[in-house]
């Protein structure tokens, strides 16, 4: 097993976990470096870890000046037991911090292997598989008289446009832009579901909500003690009409976060999670789905006072932490991916200029005390982009 160390690697960490104070896992995500650089801004020694057949496409987390050592991590899945004993050895009794949804689902799925060897807040396995499941969860929220969309059946007159997605696109290793199909003719709507019936079963086809965006996001301690909400309003997103938030902002929505925490809590959730809302036409909140795990914005949440990497930490290593109120109306930008939805909603360069200019903001990747990160980032989105692939 390779080890990747920074200058301080010869504290005495080498040997096993003696001196990390927190592993964070799947280190190639943007959310891990929010974890990454939230724990190391705090003075704490953190460690990032990745697998070898993930780094391809550049880790982030390894770029980081914060990531005390990086980890080349086994896959968990093909040797759990093994798995558990890569984690105690470098995390023994110290918080790990799992990112990925596969990631997490092996934290539930297998607590015996790793339950009072190390900390982590994970859900338990059946409320993981309800959380991941949009049925389910529309289900529920139907029964605690939550808002959700319209759903139809193929073979209901459905009104056009529509929206066929998958139950769970995320178990199928789908981007978000490839987990749904936004249909406006019949022909469109049949092909859409009966591609995606083919590779899951039962998709699902809901009203087209044409509003903006909100989410409402938290850290269950347990299933009944959550950590003070964050709520944020997208502005952008890319793809346009319903890819992931590109420009965010910390917003105030007493009735969403209400509406989310009893959701969360009915499900039975712990550790991190987002609870996504749309408008429809008439300004209403309905449900989308809930993501059991940390979310795309964390970096706005933790830029608003809301660190809640930090405040999970200090959970699982002492009492519950204080919990500062967090600032409303600041702005974050997946600066490459909005400047594209800018584009494509007919916002030119030099008024994209300005508007960065105009209205300040909080870049998700980009750091001044953090700066190569970025350069991994902007790397990756380029290949991306040459090669066609979907973006993550």
């Amino acid at each position: 097993m390779s080890v990747r160390g920074t200058a301080r690697d010869n504290r005495g960490g080498i040997p096993g976990g003696d001196g990390l104070d927190a592993l964070v896992l799947d280190a190639r995500y943007v959310t891990a470096l929010t974890v990454i650089r939230s724990l190391g801004r705090r003075g704490l020694e953190v460690g990032a870890a990745e697998r070898r057949d993930r780094r391809d496409r550049g880790v982030m987390g390894f770029a980081s000046r914060w990531a005390r050592l990086r980890l080349e991590m086994p896959d968990p899945w093909v040797d759990p037991p093994a798995f558990a004993a890569w984690l105690c050895r470098w995390a023994p009794d110290r918080p790990v911090f799992p990112v990925a949804l596969d990631t997490v689902r092996w934290f539930a799925e297998h607590r015996p292997l790793w339950e009072g060897r190390l900390r982590a807040l994970v859900p338990p396995p059946d409320a993981l598989a309800r959380a991941g499941d949009k049925e389910q969860v529309h289900r529920l929220a139907q029964s605690l008289g939550l808002p959700t969309p319209r759903q139809y059946r193929l073979e209901d007159a459905v009104p056009l446009p529509a929206v066929v997605k998958y139950r769970c696109g995320e178990a199928l290793g789908l981007s978000p832009a490839q987990r749904y199909r936004v249909v406006r003719d019949a022909a469109a709507l049949r092909a859409a579901w009966e591609e995606m019936a083919s590779r899951q079963p039962e998709p699902l086809i809901q009203e087209y909500l044409p509003g903006p965006g909100l989410g409402c996001s938290t850290v269950l301690l347990s299933p009944t003690e959550p950590l003070s909400p964050f709520v944020h309003r997208r502005l952008r997103e890319y793809p346009p009409g319903g890819g992931p938030s590109s420009m965010a902002v910390s917003s105030e929505e007493p009735r969403v976060a209400r509406m989310s925490l009893a959701l969360l809590q009915a499900l039975e959730l712990v550790g991190p999670a987002m609870v996504e809302w749309k408008q429809d036409a008439g300004g209403n909140f309905r449900l989308l789905e809930v993501n059991p795990r940390f979310w795309g914005t964390l970096p706005l949440a933790v830029a608003a006072g809301a660190d809640f990497p930090w405040l999970a930490y200090q959970a699982l290593t002492g009492p519950r932490p204080a919990e500062p109120a967090y600032r409303r109306g600041v702005r974050l930008r997946y600066t490459v991916k909005d400047f594209l939805a800018a584009r494509a909603a007919g916002l030119g360069p030099a008024a994209y200029l300005s508007e960065l200019r105009g209205k300040p903001s909080t870049d998700a990747v980009w750091a001044r005390d953090d700066a190569r990160p970025a350069v991994t980032y902007l790397w990756g989105q380029l290949r991306r982009r040459a090669s066609g692939e979907a973006q993550p």
